[in-house]
């Protein structure tokens, strides 16, 4: 097995979860809220899972902002069994999954109507605050993401650094620029040409050239037969090529749900160690690094 080298304080708590399953506390429905985006013009509706769990020493918790793939939405996370209560009661965290519709979470260069990246960044963080008792700072922000929205959680948090402490995606499809005929692309970003720079500057991994040194947690991970494997692996040798700390993992799955419910386990357990910075060792974990 080979993993990526990390500090003691990105160790955190994956084998611990090869021998212990939680169980939940909570069967508590989430909350249901419809948020106002005003450069939309328009209400989104999310879910948020809210932390029944009881600490008198803790008065606020942190916000993991979980995003849905492509042709899903905020009601994905049912059929996907995620299972979300039961990790924001375990890991003493709020979990708020919005609707994005296809926009790949970003601000389109040629339709004003898309606003996405300023939605999650900006107008959904400071509602959720005002309602919710929340960590209002980076260190009580996070973002994950499947697929689509593991791209948007990667793009978001590493252009706004000040905002969020670190991002996790599970099966990302983290360089939009293999994909120009897939996914809706065209009508968010215009088509792909060498006069375009709009492909480029929209891609998650174009971000990294901006990176500043900042404290940040990064997660990655994805299934040995997904067509996103490519652009994870390329995304994390980018990565190793600045020295910027990470954790890179790939199993067997595809690109499906089944790869994804046994993935969550691991991203939880990491965005819990961004939050709360828990320590264990690796030296169980099933998964590995690329070649």
């Amino acid at each position: 097995m080979s993993l990526i080298k990390m500090s003691k304080s990105l160790l955190y708590t994956l084998a611990l979860l090869m021998y212990t399953k939680p169980t939940p506390v909570s069967s508590q429905n989430p909350d249901s809220l419809r948020v106002t985006s005003a450069s939309m013009g328009k209400e989104i509706p999310c879910l948020v899972f809210t932390p029944q769990f009881h600490d008198l020493q803790i008065k606020k918790y942190p916000v993991l902002y979980l995003l849905h793939g492509y042709d899903g939405g905020w009601l994905s996370w049912e059929w996907l069994r995620a299972d979300l209560q039961h990790w924001a009661d375990h890991y003493r965290m709020y979990i708020v999954c919005p609707d994005a519709g296809n926009s790949w979470y970003l601000d389109s260069p040629v339709d004003p109507e898309i606003r996405y990246e300023r939605f999650v960044a900006f107008e959904l963080p400071a509602q959720i605050e005002r309602i919710y008792p929340t960590i209002p700072h980076r260190n009580g922000r996070a973002l994950a993401g499947i697929s689509m929205g593991g791209h948007g959680a990667a793009f978001i948090a590493l252009r706004h650094p000040d905002i969020f402490t670190g991002f996790a995606s599970t099966s990302g499809g983290l360089d939009l620029r293999p994909f120009a005929d897939e996914w809706n692309l065209k009508t968010i970003l215009g088509p792909q040409s060498f006069s375009n720079p709009h492909w480029t500057e929209h891609s998650a991994v174009s971000q990294i050239e901006k990176w500043s040194g900042q404290d940040f947690k990064i997660y990655l991970d994805c299934g040995k037969a997904d067509f996103f494997l490519q652009v994870n692996r390329d995304f994390h040798l980018a990565l190793k090529e600045r020295n910027i700390p990470h954790l890179y993992l790939e199993n067997d799955g595809g690109h499906d749900a089944d790869y994804w419910v046994r993935s969550m386990q691991y991203l939880m357990a990491f965005v819990y160690g961004m939050f709360y910075g828990e320590e264990s060792s690796y030296s169980t974990h099933p998964w590995t690094d690329a070649p």
